[in-house]
């Protein structure tokens, strides 16, 4: 059962550090005004954040989602 706990928190873990990632992305591309930004990466990021907030999203990050939500309403602009 000790291994069920460790993979557990491990995957934990790596929803969180992918869920960083998608938000950075999703801030680079916001200062770029989303230019040039091509169509699978556009559906992916919104696919992405259709469910709302992510599993791996932190408790700070979910205080936070009315930037995101901006940054999703430019991308789609």
């Amino acid at each position: 059962m000790v291994g069920d706990t460790e993979e557990s928190e491990n995957t934990e873990q790596m929803s969180q550090r992918v869920t960083e990632a998608q938000r950075q992305l999703l801030e680079k591309l916001a200062d770029r005004r989303f230019a040039n930004l091509p169509r699978a990466l556009h559906a992916n990021i919104a696919a992405y954040y259709a469910w709302g907030a992510p599993a791996g999203m932190s408790r700070s990050e979910r205080k936070r989602p009315d930037q995101i939500q901006q940054w999703l309403v430019a991308m789609s602009r």
